[in-house]
């Protein structure tokens, strides 16, 4: 049994804890790490089992696996910066010339029993997509850190491109070592369980320390037991398979915690069915005043019949009934149209309605409102109201105690533009590129549908909701609501 093998089976060993520790974990960069984790599990794997049997189908999956790892390198990166969404082109660019160069490589193994021009074209081909996506990365990366002042934030980046650098320097001794390096073994998955060690230091809060306690100490162990053991005990090939035996079991214990994931997304549904338990309690709750209301007067009526008396008499109870009838159908509309989110548009003077929310809304922290007094919009009052507590209620969560907010309205040509400022933690690009997506939170008790809640409000008026945060500055959150003609014609006359 070589080096190198017992190297690779350690790094499978490394990768099935980094997955373990992952499980479970609410975090933007889980998914994308996983991914990374899995494809280059799957080429280690594939890997020692072509090595040691020398099955060519083993030789087609793993140069296929390493073929797409960097397309999943920079899918990681990009869920760092927060632009998976914005770059999703770049993205499928990447993933499909990657894909290419694999596939194209298999095909050149199966046809020509992959000649020597062939594979060095295959390096080639792959190293020339490395350095596009490393000139790329190492751009935006540079960007990032010029653009935030968060000294936190400005670590993370520079220990991600740190990471990055050294997988790809140990992933040149892959590519090379039969020719450039012979003298030099194959050390990407090296390289890669490194750079998943940097993510899941920053995904636990940047806790290195705790992080190297928690999965340094259990791959050491494994070192030992591994060379002990293993090496010492049983011949070879038995070692090298109960290595390999054991590291697909702690992969598949990996996957099982993974499910810990679904379980938790399953919950945030649970959490959305209770919201709307409670919608159905205070609609049971506004119907009952009305209802007992009109059951009374209802008794009374059949009472008097029952005596041979005339309704005619009973002018003011018949009265009373109609009252309570236009009560239950103004409630049934009501809640109707909060859960279906069809505003009622009337036009509504945006200083008086931000007002009323500050005095209404029960949060610890003072609520600041500045708006100019002759900006009306047309929404519907009620909606508006609520997605702005929910906005005061969130500022109110991130704030120190008695920290200020400011709830603020202007005009910005054709729009109004109602915001909720705080000053508060504030959020990284991973956070903030999810935050308005249903089931997505960060609090232990969250729901996630706060601000997605918002964003469906302003869009229903024909509008759109928009953030802006920055770790350790706080956040803005605007919602954006079209202006009559009346209201936006003197600006666009004076322009």
């Amino acid at each position: 049994m070589t080096t190198t093998m017992w190297g690779e089976l350690l790094v499978g060993a490394g990768m099935a804890l980094l997955m373990i520790r992952l499980a479970g974990l609410r975090h933007p960069l889980r998914f994308p790490l996983v991914m990374l984790l899995a494809i280059a599990s799957l080429r280690n794997f594939a890997w020692t089992e072509h090595h040691l049997h020398g099955t060519e189908a083993w030789r087609h999956l793993s140069r296929l696996a390493s073929s797409l790892s960097p397309a999943f390198g920079f899918d990681l990166t990009l869920a760092f910066l927060g632009r998976r969404r914005r770059a999703r082109r770049i993205r499928l660019a990447a993933y499909g010339y990657f894909a290419a160069v694999g596939l194209r490589s298999v095909v050149w193994q199966i046809r020509d029993d992959f000649p020597q021009q062939h594979d060095l074209a295959w390096r080639l081909l792959l190293t020339a997509g490395c350095l596009v996506l490393a000139a790329h990365v190492a751009a935006t990366l540079a960007a990032h850190d010029r653009k935030h002042r968060d000294s936190a934030e400005r670590a993370q980046t520079r220990r991600i491109l740190a990471g990055l650098l050294l997988w790809g320097l140990l992933a040149a001794t892959d590519l090379f070592h039969n020719s450039v390096l012979p003298a030099v073994p194959a050390m990407s998955s090296a390289g890669l369980l490194v750079m998943g060690w940097t993510v899941v230091s920053i995904i636990d809060d940047g806790d290195a320390a705790g992080i190297a306690r928690r999965l340094g100490l259990p791959l050491v162990g494994i070192v030992l037991v591994g060379h002990l053991l293993l090496g010492r005990a049983l011949a070879p090939s038995t070692a090298v398979a109960t290595g390999r035996a054991l590291i697909l079991a702690a992969l598949v214990a990996a996957a099982t915690w993974q499910l810990r994931g679904f379980i938790v997304e399953r919950q945030t549904r649970v959490a959305e069915l209770a919201r709307r338990g409670r919608f159905s309690a205070q609609l049971a709750h506004d119907l009952r005043n009305p209802v007992a209301a009109l059951g009374g007067c209802l008794d009374v009526v059949q009472e008097e019949r029952r005596r041979g008396h005339s309704i005619d008499e009973q002018g003011a109870l018949i009265d009373l009934m109609v009252v309570q009838v236009g009560r239950l159908r103004a409630i049934v509309a009501e809640h109707e149209r909060a859960a279906k989110l069809e505003p009622i548009r009337q036009p509504t003077p945006l200083d008086q309605l931000l007002h009323e929310v500050a005095e209404s809304c029960a949060i610890p922290s003072p609520v600041v409102v500045e708006a100019p007094a002759d900006l009306t919009a047309h929404v519907d009052r009620d909606l508006l109201a609520r997605a702005l507590d929910n906005l005061l209620e969130n500022a109110a969560d991130a704030s120190m105690a008695r920290e200020p907010i400011l709830l603020r309205a202007r005009r910005d040509g054709d729009w109004a533009v109602v915001s909720v400022e705080d000053r508060g933690v504030g959020m990284d690009p991973r956070i903030r590129e999810h935050a308005f997506d249903d089931f997505f939170t960060t609090k232990e008790r969250g729901s996630g549908l706060g601000l997605a809640f918002v964003r469906r409000i302003a869009e229903a008026h024909e509008g759109r909701a928009s953030l802006d945060s920055r770790v350790g500055r706080g956040t803005v959150v605007s919602l954006h609501l079209p202006l009559p003609a009346t209201e936006a014609a003197p600006l666009s006359s004076a322009a």
